[in-house]
Formats: C-alpha cells, structure tokens, sequence
C-alpha cells in the first residue's frame, strides 16, 4: 500500500507513457482529486506526457473525463493521402516520411485544447513559478539521447518559456513508425534531429523530481502495468495480413517491432526502492494504440485507473 500524505498535501506526480491506455491514468488523477490531494508538478512520457500537459494547463479530473467521453480518437490516426493507397501506401508513409500517419490532428487538437485554457507556450504555465510545474521527456533518435523538455529547448535554439507545449506533447507522444517523427534544427550545426516517442528511453521518468532541494516532497508515480505481465505479447499485438510484396512485409515487421517495443515498456520490473511510491494502474489488455476502443471498453478503463489509485492508497483519513 502506498502511504502519501492527507488531504490537502500536494505531491509530484510522475505518469507512464502508453498510448491510449492513458485513459486509465486520467482515472488514477480522478481518484487523487477525490482525495482532495494537490499536484505541485507533474511528468510523463508519451500517452502519459499528454494527460500530464493537460493537467498543468488547468484541466481537471472532470474535464479530462469529458474530454475522453467525446474525444472521437480514430481521428487521431491520419495517413497522408498517399499512405491510403492500395499495396504501396504503407511503404510510401514509412520510407518518405518515417511514419504511417502525420500526426496533424494530434498537433491540432492539442493546441485547441491548451489555447482554451489560455496556453501555448511553457511560459504560460509557469507564469512566475519558482519552478516547472510541467516535464516531458522526448526521444532524440539523431542524438540518440533522451530530452526533458522545456529544461534541453536551448539546444535547438528555442527559449524554454517561449516553446510550445502543444508541439511537445506532439513530440513526446510520436509513437515509433505509427506516427511521422517531428524533426527540430539543431542550434549548432543546423542538422535536423528526429524527435519521437519519450518511452522509447524512458517510459516512466520517475527520476525526473528526485533532484528537487525540497526534502519534504511526495513524488508519486502512475504505472500502466499489465494484470497478467507473464502472458505473451504475441496474442494482443495487430497482425497484418500477409503483405504481398518483400517491402510490404518489411513494412509489418518494422511496424510490430515498433508496437511491440512499445508494450514491453509496460512490463519492466521496478526497483525496491521506487516500489513504495508507484501505484500500478491495470490496462485490462489494452494496446498502445487501440484507437478505436468502444465507449464501454473506455469507460473500464477510466474506472480500472481510479479504483486502483484508492486501493492502493487505502481508506481516506
């Protein structure tokens, strides 16, 4: 059992990334805000980076809920119009632009949301803070390193306060070969980097508060873990019909490994020490990238996040 703090305290919270099984961490957020328990600061990865931008931006538990209930998320998954064609379209995607879908809509549909709630840019959120109350962790394939932004902006030239935060979640939720990769200069040699999925690196960023001077901080994180980790993949994972051409079937494959690579992430084992500051957070078998959930399969979901959390943290004092 997780034992925090009472209602009231605050705490920094860290959120895993995998795709749209964030549904169930918008739960677990539902469940700290029954709690009455205040988040300070909050990261993620990926699915988890875009409930955590979110959060930072004002919204809440009861509008995240909302915002799922309606969110028409097939949408989110647009191939250009060549990637639509018979046989050739998916290698076109991969081989011209690295991805099987643009990624516009998410961009777009970010930013809606954040300029309703008066952001665009990371200076938005901290309007005078002492401190970032928003970290999202990228992967930079060029460099082969993993970014925590707004804190690495200065390496393509950006000021931090003035990058945006809709492109970040952009970046930080790029799920390998699913989606285009976003591709930023380099502040030095002008040299394009491509930048992706954070959960390549590091799905879940629990370290990213553990520098804080504050000795008194709770840093809590949601883990998206599996009810049964010891079942195989295999059985859960999309699986093409057999391409009829060598590049076809080169496509599926780079494109399993990809989601594959993706679902694992789910099923590493903690260390001791982070144990009693994780809550897991079940999936209920969901994949990555299920966009096409039905509403009740969404609303278990939801509902799996949020019981979780108070189970884990026992009966409220």
């Amino acid at each position: 059992m997780v034992t925090l703090q009472s209602a009231g305290d605050s705490v920094d919270l860290v959120l895993q990334g995998g795709g749209i099984k964030a549904i169930g961490l918008a739960g677990g957020l539902h469940a700290l805000s029954e709690r009455d328990i205040r988040i300070r600061r909050i990261a993620g990865a990926s699915g988890g980076a875009i409930v955590a931008g979110l959060t930072a931006a004002g919204y809440t538990a009861t509008d995240l809920r909302r915002i799922i209930e309606t969110e028409p998320f097939p949408e989110l998954l647009d191939p250009r119009w060549y990637g639509q064609l018979p046989l050739v379209g998916k290698p076109l995607a991969i081989l011209w632009r690295m991805g099987l879908h643009a990624g516009d809509r998410v961009l777009e549909r970010l930013n809606e949301l954040l300029r309703a709630n008066g952001v665009e840019s990371f200076g938005d959120l901290r309007d005078g803070s002492e401190f970032e109350p928003l970290q999202v962790v990228v992967s930079d394939v060029t460099a082969r390193r993993l970014l925590l932004f707004p804190r690495d902006a200065g390496l393509f030239g950006i000021d931090p306060d003035r990058l945006g935060v809709g492109l970040v979640l952009r970046m930080s939720s790029s799920i390998p070969v699913v989606y285009e990769p976003v591709r930023l200069s380099h502040a030095t040699d002008n040299s394009k980097h491509l930048l992706v999925d954070g959960g390549m690196l590091s799905n879940f960023p629990l370290w990213v508060f553990d520098d804080a001077p504050d000795p008194q901080r709770n840093v809590l994180g949601l883990r998206l873990m599996d009810d049964q980790p010891g079942d195989s993949l295999a059985g859960r994972l999309p699986v093409s019909a057999l391409a009829r051409t060598r590049l076809g079937q080169l496509i599926d494959y780079v494109e399993s490994l990809a989601r594959t690579m993706m679902e694992a992430h789910d099923r590493r084992y903690l260390d001791q020490d982070d144990v009693g500051r994780t809550i897991q957070i079940p999936t209920l078998g969901v994949g990555t990238t299920e966009f096409d959930l039905p509403a009740e399969r969404i609303e278990e979901l939801y509902q799996a996040g949020r019981e979780r959390v108070h189970a884990a943290m026992g009966e409220p004092t």
